[in-house]
């Protein structure tokens, strides 16, 4: 009997509405596709397009097939321990899981057992590690200890296996998305304007997608460079939906207008007031910004401690949360690099309820990702907000960070410290303003 696996379908027909071509038919080098990942231009490249990943190929800068695979699987939880090193590490250090299959060869090299004994004690570690239970690593303990290794050694070993309970791929799994990325980040390259028109039919309306139906639309304008294409002619919301008409009163139709009624909006130009600029460390943030809200106005004061985790139910990690391990062992900064912006929601999450990770566009082609860290759970420390109609108490769990709901937020403001770490970069938020697209206060997050 064999187990087949059909991996990502919603790609395989994008690829296939492309080209017939074979994903092993395409050239294992191409300067224009590695180019494309490694600059992290993969929005529409279905199972590549996070941001994790695009940060994880802008530090990889991935040239091949092989190398593209590396970086899918270290996004994964149980790479944990593999993270923020160069490839050549990677290569020289057996006690760095990347693959199911490194800690499979590694026990296997470590223990002189057979390649099927190391991956049944491996699945023995893994169940046990995801269900809670301690007695896998312990018998790991033990037959170390039988082989006179010391205890240092044994102790590193141990802490080795300390993350392949979580997600990870295999090698052969991954190796078949890098074929099908590949492949797919190739046509981009050489064939954008069919690149796009085939992802529209593939993925629809922006259903089940990591960005919002806004961002694809314009980079398919950008690809084309053109206004008016036929790919994006299709008038899904009653008639708005193509540039250049006007209203009732013969008034051309604004960007934000379009935006508020199908999501997206045709023209060359971004929205307006979307921009990133620096600030100096004496000058104060505007903030009667936050004095114009709607129906809440909802204030959260960071605190620091007291954070309970909550399950991260995603298979892949935010790479910024990994960054932010090593920050104070690396991270570039100065009083130069703080920033005050304001731009288009283009996707986000919360972390384990203590991080909220947004990326907005504030340009054509130009994304910023955030992070707001340690926020308030409605924990100690956090400041209730009540506003008309609430109790106290309903105000303290609707300003909670965990109730922060995305669905409603168009456009994020805020102010931050702008970070860089081999190769990513990002801004570490001090206050964040999450707006509706009538740009009404929605959320009001700082840290103390």
């Amino acid at each position: 009997m064999f187990k087949v696996d059909i991996l990502s379908n919603r790609a395989l027909s994008h690829l296939w509405g492309i080209s017939a071509r074979h994903v092993y038919e395409y050239p294992s080098t191409d300067d224009k596709t590695r180019l494309l990942l490694q600059r992290g231009d993969v929005f529409g490249i279905l199972f590549c397009e996070s941001p994790a990943m695009r940060k994880a190929l802008r530090v990889l800068q991935p040239a091949s097939r092989r190398e593209l695979a590396l970086a899918l699987a270290l996004i994964r939880p149980a790479a944990k321990g593999a993270r923020g090193l160069s490839r050549a590490d990677l290569s020289a250090r057996q006690d760095l899981f990347v693959f199911d299959d490194d800690a499979s060869h590694f026990l296997k090299s470590l223990l002189g057992c057979s390649e099927a004994e190391a991956e049944v004690l491996r699945k023995q570690i893994v169940k046990g590690q995801r269900g809670k239970d301690a007695e896998p690593l312990q018998a790991l303990e033990s037959v170390l200890a039988v082989r006179n290794l010391s205890a240092t050694r044994i102790r590193e070993v141990v802490q080795a296996f300390e993350h392949v309970g979580q997600y990870s791929f295999c090698k052969s799994h991954a190796m078949g998305y890098a074929h099908l990325c590949w492949a797919l980040a190739y046509e981009k390259a050489h064939h954008p304007h069919r690149f796009w028109q085939e992802h529209r039919r593939a993925v629809g309306q922006g259903g089940n997608t990591v960005y919002r139906p806004w961002v694809y639309r314009r980079e398919a304008i950008i690809a084309s460079n053109s206004k008016q294409l036929d790919v994006l002619s299709v008038n899904h919301t009653g008639g708005l939906a193509v540039g250049g008409q006007k209203t009732l009163r013969g008034d051309p139709v604004s960007e934000l207008e379009q935006y508020k009624l199908s999501g997206w909006w045709q023209g060359e130009q971004f929205m307006p007031d979307c921009f990133v600029r620096p600030m100096n460390s004496t000058q104060s943030w505007d903030r009667s910004r936050s004095s114009r809200c709607g129906d809440h106005n909802l204030l959260v004061v960071a605190d620091r401690g007291g954070m309970k985790d909550e399950e991260d139910e995603e298979e892949e990690e935010d790479l910024v949360s990994i960054m932010r391990d090593a920050t104070a062992e690396g991270a570039e900064e100065s009083s130069a690099d703080l920033v005050e912006f304001r731009g288009l929601l283009a996707c986000g999450r919360r972390y384990k309820g203590q991080v909220l990770f947004v990326t907005i566009g504030v340009a054509n082609g130009v994304f910023l990702d955030l992070s707001f860290s340690h926020c308030a759970a409605g924990g100690k420390g956090a400041t209730p907000c009540t506003h008309q109609g609430q109790t106290a108490e309903e105000g303290r769990m609707c300003g909670s960070v965990r109730r922060v709901d995305l669905s409603r937020v168009a456009f994020v403001e805020g102010r931050g410290r702008r970070k860089k770490q081999r190769g990513a970069e990002w801004v570490e938020c001090a206050e964040l303003l999450l707006r509706s697209s009538a740009d009404c206060l929605l959320y009001h997050l700082v840290l103390p």
